[in-house]
């Protein structure tokens, strides 16, 4: 990665075509996607902004270049960052931050190109529609030959700890105006001092969903980041998971550093399947190994007060080892397919946290074997839950058919056996398996998924079978009895069902 910053006020990628009357705007921008000398796609930020000379810092990775546009003047600032991607696409993300006043910049994008395909989200459903002259929601927008994601109005208040309050009655409506030939799309982002306003949208000149593969549109729909989920430009925000959380409101999101998105989008990488994908995993790579901490692991930052503070006294920027086995599980696949350096570099530091968090803390339980905590806070521990030592050991084994590290199929093995001499304490007499145990390798009373360890378990016997020729007689024990009791659950839901 290399990063450099600069003073500059200048227009991206202009042509002489149709920008003649922004020249002297320094929130102006123009893309020409298609290399043909014509300007496809203007974005501009009105405002103040169009008289602030902003700071300008370049981020530069082998799949992508991140510009990022900061303007103040006073009391306000105003973000735009833009990704111009390996495969020509252009991501862009914008900020309007609070202050002591109130102010609105508005972004207007124009698309020099005919609208011929409109789709929006509902109910988790794709809907095609025509060219709306107002929108509320995202929209996915096929032209004559550019494709594009022109994304909706997000006001959050800041709570401290990557959590954000999402402020339902401040976002406001794209406007739209189109001649036939062009669409320009302004959308309204107000700020006051008490909250903020996102917005992020993708330019292309590649369709980003092949919509007649409903696989893949159904794909594209479970990834949209729009209402229960979002995107920004440091990674995904999740709702908060409940309550017990601090912070913690009913509408609050918080950074989630599992980037199961992510994975999900690899495994519709290529371009056949449409360019979102590409989009969403690149710049979710990307943000991963931006935020990846000194030690080596990606924190959750909301405290979980109503258990692991009061349980274990564990606080703010945990790490919680399930979600950092998903993000590295991604990272390693993204790696698999484009070999980046940055991410493997951030594997590199990942491995190294995780073979002496394993050192330090793993519990012994037998000859072999070690379980090890699922979270930590760097001071204090926690249980050890089958799903978390399993994705773990799942991680190190994946990564060990990549590199050949003697040190992690070792490692890995010493994590397998830790379930293996553990094995008659995680099932309970109805079949179910429990959820963890404790640092005594006594069952905690909580419950266990109804069949994430399961299919973490037989991912782990595929793992197995490659790396060593053989599966684990213990693990197809507990999977075994899992499936009984999955099996008694389906029957009672069938049963409850017929006599309905």
């Amino acid at each position: 990665m290399f990063i450099f910053s600069l003073l500059s006020s200048l227009t991206v990628l202009t042509s002489p075509v149709r920008a003649e009357a922004h020249e002297r705007s320094a929130s102006f921008f123009s893309y020409d996607i298609n290399h043909d000398q014509m300007i496809d796609y203007t974005v501009e930020a009105i405002g103040w902004t169009s008289t602030v000379k902003p700071s300008v810092t370049v981020e530069k990775h082998d799949q992508a270049v991140y510009t990022q546009y900061f303007y103040k003047q006073g009391e306000k600032n105003f973000r735009i960052t833009f990704i111009q991607l390996k495969n020509g696409d252009v991501m862009y993300f914008v900020r309007n931050y609070p202050g002591k006043q109130s102010n609105q910049i508005t972004l207007k994008i124009t698309v020099f190109d005919s609208s011929t395909k409109t789709a929006i989200l509902s109910s988790g459903k794709w809907r095609s529609i025509g060219l709306p002259s107002s929108s509320s929601s995202s929209l996915y927008i096929d032209g004559t030959f550019l494709h594009y994601r022109i994304g909706n109005v997000t006001a959050f208040k800041p709570l401290g700890y990557t959590t954000y309050d999402e402020v339902i009655n401040k976002e406001r409506p794209i406007t739209i105006k189109s001649n036939g030939e062009s669409a320009s799309y302004l959308i309204p982002l107000p700020a006051e001092a008490s909250y903020l306003s996102d917005t992020w949208g993708i330019l292309s000149g590649q369709p980003l969903i092949n919509w007649e593969d409903k696989t893949v549109s159904g794909a594209a729909a479970a990834m949209e980041f729009e209402t229960t989920k979002k995107l920004g430009v440091d990674g995904q925000y999740y709702p908060t998971p409940d309550s017990t959380y601090n912070p913690y409101t009913p509408h609050s999101f918080y950074r989630n550093p599992a980037n199961l998105d992510g994975l999900q989008a690899l495994s519709y990488f290529s371009g056949e399947n449409g360019n979102l994908f590409y989009d969403i995993a690149t710049h979710l790579a990307y943000s991963s190994v931006n935020t990846q901490n000194p030690e080596g692991f990606w924190p959750t930052y909301p405290r979980s007060e109503g258990w692991l503070y009061k349980t274990y006294k564990i606080g703010y920027e945990y790490m919680d080892n399930r979600r950092n086995a998903d993000n590295v599980t991604f990272l390693l696949n993204y790696a698999k397919q484009t070999n980046d350096p940055d991410v493997k570099q951030a594997l590199k530091k990942w491995d190294t946290y995780q073979t002496g968090y394993i050192r330090k803390y793993g519990i012994r339980t037998g000859k072999h074997g070690i379980l090890i905590p699922d979270y930590t806070d760097g001071t204090h521990v926690s249980h050890t839950s089958l799903n978390h030592q399993t994705a773990n050991m799942n991680y190190i084994l994946e990564a060990y058919l990549f590199d050949g590290d003697p040190v992690k199929k070792d490692l890995a093995l010493q994590l397998l056996s830790g379930i293996e001499e553990t094995s008659k304490r995680w099932v309970m007499p109805n079949h179910n398996l429990y959820y963890s145990l404790d640092r005594k390798l006594n069952p905690t009373s909580s419950n266990d998924y109804f069949e994430l360890t399961r299919d973490d378990l037989l991912t782990a016997q595929d793992l197995l079978l490659e790396v060593r020729g053989e599966k684990s007689e213990v693990l197809q024990y507990l999977i075994d009895e899992k499936n009984k009791w999955i099996e008694e659950q389906l029957n009672v839901q069938r049963a409850a069902k017929g006599s309905n």
